[in-house]
């Protein structure tokens, strides 16, 4: 019997519209789990968790018609993720995952570096990193001499980072930070929405926010294998509306290269926003679901292309992937 918290109809997070399309339905059976034990504890989250007792369960993957954004139905709940992130932590190999360090932890700071490093001024600027585990991202921030701190539900950090708490309400102060960055975090959480304007509120005048996520809506509707570790898919036009809606001034929404934590080269939507006081122009112009219909709807020469554009990818050509981990 299915877990009543998931909910089969929900509103849409970014907009609160209530009008979806469906693109796919995805079955999983119960008899069906992965060897290795990443896979395989979030597969006992799914039928012993979510849908208790359960021999399959059928999602749907769901596009809303208004903003774009992307997830899947029944949708897990807060209270949902609290027992799955209790149940991940309460295994061995489960909480080993948030403290075991990775050759690619150094990429993934010097990509969030060089991106992100022009929109602070001068040393000592105030940044802060929500859902970094123990700050290891933000290590070449603490290099150049920046007061760095994070956010995170693991209560200790590395070497030149403070720890600030397990969430925004935690942080020592508002309206305190130059830089609030936000790596591949948002696409694990119920209300995305709520969790910015927390977020926001960290913010100097004219402070940045920077989020990552990893883009997922290409050639097949979202989720594949794994349903339990991301419950919500951007592109760039509902990750600018997100932004939008949480009333920052959106500088610049793209899609490049990251470096995953296995070493391997994904395709990320990186957003940038600033916090101001001045008025927008008008209302949030939500574009729909024409990018999802372009993702899903690719030629061969559409992954030419993509490959063209970032280049880095042929690296997975040579990479050998660490442990399995999934951001």
């Amino acid at each position: 019997m299915a877990n009543q918290i998931m909910i089969s109809s929900p509103q849409c997070p970014i907009c609160k519209s209530n009008d979806w399309k469906v693109f796919a339905h995805k079955k999983y059976s119960s008899e069906v789990a992965p060897k290795e034990p990443y896979g395989r504890i979030r597969h006992e989250v799914l039928f012993d968790l979510w849908f208790t007792g359960a021999n399959y369960v059928e999602l749907k993957s769901i596009g809303c018609k208004t903003c774009g954004f992307f997830c899947y139905s029944p949708r897990p709940q807060k209270e949902d993720l609290d027992k799955k992130y209790a149940y991940i932590n309460s295994h061995e190999s489960g909480s080993k995952e948030l403290y075991t360090p990775r050759a690619s932890d150094r990429a993934r700071a010097h990509d969030l570096y060089c991106y992100t490093r022009n929109m602070v001024k001068g040393k000592s600027a105030k940044i802060i990193d929500y859902g970094g585990g123990d700050g290891r991202l933000l290590r070449e921030f603490v290099d150049a001499g920046h007061n760095c701190s994070v956010i995170d539900y693991v209560d200790k950090a590395i070497p030149g980072v403070a720890y600030a708490g397990r969430d925004p309400h935690d942080a020592p102060h508002s309206g305190h930070y130059d830089l609030v960055t936000c790596s591949h975090v948002i696409e694990h959480i119920a209300d995305p929405l709520a969790t910015l304007l927390e977020l926001k509120a960290l913010l100097v005048e004219n402070g940045h926010i920077y989020i990552e996520v990893p883009s997922e809506i290409w050639t097949k509707a979202p989720p594949n294998i794994d349903p339990v570790t991301h419950i919500n898919f951007f592109t760039t036009d509902s990750l600018r509306a997100l932004l939008s809606g949480a009333g920052l001034e959106v500088v610049s929404c793209q899609y490049h290269a990251f470096t995953r934590p296995n070493g391997r080269i994904g395709i990320a939507v990186k957003g940038v926003a600033r916090n101001t006081s001045l008025s927008r122009n008008g209302p949030i112009v939500y574009k729909g679901l024409d990018e999802v219909e372009r993702l899903l709807s690719t030629t061969l020469i559409d992954r030419i292309l993509r490959i063209a554009r970032h280049p880095r990818m042929l690296k997975n050509l040579l990479v050998r992937a660490e442990q399995p981990g999934k951001h």
